[in-house]
C-alpha cells in the first residue's frame, strides 16, 4: 500500500513539473498558445472569439461567431469599434499543370494547392469578463450569442476541466485538509472512547438537520433567475457557477431532493436507534482500548 502511494504520488509531482495542467483551464489563440502563460501572451489572459467572417453583423453584434478563430486579449472590450486581431478563413487555390518535367521526370498531370490565410484585425462587440478567463458576448434581447458562446464551447470546459486542473494551485488546502483529517480523526476516536453514545445521538442528530438545510439551499435555485449570474445566490450556489441557465436549475433541483431523501434517512435513523445506543457503547469502547493501548495503538499510528 505505501509503495503504491508513493507511486502515485511520484506520478503526480511528474506530471505537474513536466506538464501544464493550465491547458485544461485556459484557452488557447489561433497559433496554439496558451492565454495569459505563454511569453508571448502572458499579458493577455482573456480568450476572444471572433465574428464569423461569412457573416454580417447586426448593429454592434456579429450575427456569428467563428469559434475557431479565437485571440489573447488583455481586458474584454466593453464597446464596439476596438481592433482585435483574427484568423480570417482559408482559401484553397487549385492549378492543373501539364507537361512538367523535373529531373528527367515527366508529369503528365500536376495539381498544386494553395492555402491562403490571413490574419486582419476585426472590429469588437460589446463582451464581459467569463470565468476570470474568456470573453463573452453582452447578453442581448435580439442576440443569442451568449448562450451559444455558454452552453456551446465553455459548457464542458468549466465543469471537471477545472476541478482538475486547478489543484496545482490548491495544493496546500488540500494537504492542510489531510493532515486536519487525521489529527481530528484521532480525537474523534479518543471522544468516542469516553463520550460514545452522547457523540452518536449528536451526530445522527446533526447530520439529518443538515442534510435537511442543505437539500432547503439547493432548492432555493427553483425559485431565482437561471440567467442572473450576478445574483447573491447563483454567487453563493456552486452549480450555478458551474452549469448555466436551465441546467443549472435542473442540477439544484435534483441536488436538493437528494440532500432532503438523505435527511429524511437520517432522520428515520435517528428514530429508531435510540434504543440501540447502549448496546453499541460497549462495543465501542472495547474497539478504543484496543485502539489506544500502548502496544497496539503504535501499530495503527
Amino acid at each position: 500500500f505505501i509503495v503504491c502511494i508513493l507511486a502515485a504520488c511520484c506520478t503526480v509531482a511528474y506530471a505537474v513539473t513536466q506538464g501544464e495542467p493550465r491547458r485544461l483551464t485556459h484557452g488557447f489563440d489561433y497559433r496554439g498558445r496558451l492565454c495569459g502563460v505563454d511569453p508571448e501572451v502572458a499579458d493577455k489572459k482573456y480568450l476572444y472569439y471572433c465574428g464569423s467572417q461569412s457573416e454580417e453583423w447586426d448593429g454592434e453584434f456579429p450575427k456569428k461567431l467563428n469559434f475557431e478563430s479565437t485571440t489573447c486579449i488583455s481586458s474584454c472590450p466593453e464597446v464596439s469599434g476596438e481592433l482585435v486581431p483574427c484568423l480570417m478563413k482559408a482559401y484553397y487555390n487549385f492549378e492543373l499543370l501539364r507537361g512538367t518535367v523535373q529531373n528527367n521526370v515527366t508529369f503528365n498531370k500536376t495539381l498544386a494547392l494553395e492555402v491562403v490565410q490571413s490574419v486582419t484585425y476585426q472590429k469588437s462587440y460589446p463582451t464581459r469578463e467569463y470565468r476570470g478567463k474568456y470573453c463573452v458576448p453582452v447578453w442581448h434581447d435580439n442576440s443569442s450569442l451568449f448562450e451559444e458562446v455558454v452552453t456551446g464551447p465553455l459548457q464542458h470546459s468549466h465543469r471537471w476541466d477545472i476541478a482538475a486542473g486547478s489543484f496545482r494551485r490548491a495544493w496546500p488546502v488540500v494537504l492542510t485538509s489531510a493532515a486536519l483529517a487525521v489529527i481530528l480523526g484521532i480525537a474523534y476516536l479518543q471522544v468516542m472512547k469516553d463520550y460514545a453514545g452522547l457523540l452518536i445521538f449528536t451526530s445522527l442528530v446533526t447530520c439529518t438537520v443538515l442534510f435537511f438545510l442543505l437539500g432547503l439551499f439547493f432548492l432555493v435555485g427553483l425559485f431565482v433567475n437561471p440567467w442572473d449570474e450576478d445574483g447573491h445566490y447563483q454567487q453563493v450556489n456552486p452549480l450555478f457557477r458551474s452549469f448555466y441557465g436551465m441546467e443549472a436549475t435542473a442540477w439544484t433541483a435534483v441536488v436538493g431532493l437528494f440532500f432532503w431523501a438523505a435527511a429524511a434517512c437520517m432522520g428515520f435513523t435517528t428514530y429508531h436507534a435510540v434504543e440501540k445506543i447502549d448496546e453499541s457503547i460497549g462495543l465501542i469502547s472495547a474497539t478504543c482500548d484496543c485502539i489506544f493501548s500502548s502496544r497496539r495503538g503504535s501499530s495503527f499510528l
